[in-house]
């Protein structure tokens, strides 16, 4: 399961949002959770033990980091687009 929201906590009612433009950390800064069963755990430990949980993500990729759980792969498919990736992202 993968849950992240689609907006900041500030949503015009703090002061520093004026007119629409959004300042702090407060409007940018999203929950992003990743829950895996004990199933996929078991199967894709070495996958997990990679994972940086402290790493800023940008969320217009998220279809990468999907794909990437699922563990698919296609030459087609850039994979260091993906939160996960060792690569350094090349957007």
């Amino acid at each position: 399961m993968l849950y992240l929201s689609d907006h900041g906590q500030d949503i015009n009612d703090t002061k520093e949002c004026d007119l629409g433009a959004r300042k702090g950390s407060n409007a940018y800064e999203i929950p992003f959770i990743i829950w895996v069963s004990d199933q996929y755990k078991k199967q894709n430990a070495a996958f997990i033990s990679t994972w940086n949980t402290e790493k800023p993500y940008v969320t217009d990729k998220t279809a990468y980091t999907i794909i990437d759980l699922t563990r698919m792969k296609h030459d087609s498919i850039d994979l260091s687009k993906s939160i996960f990736s060792k690569q350094k992202n090349k957007d």
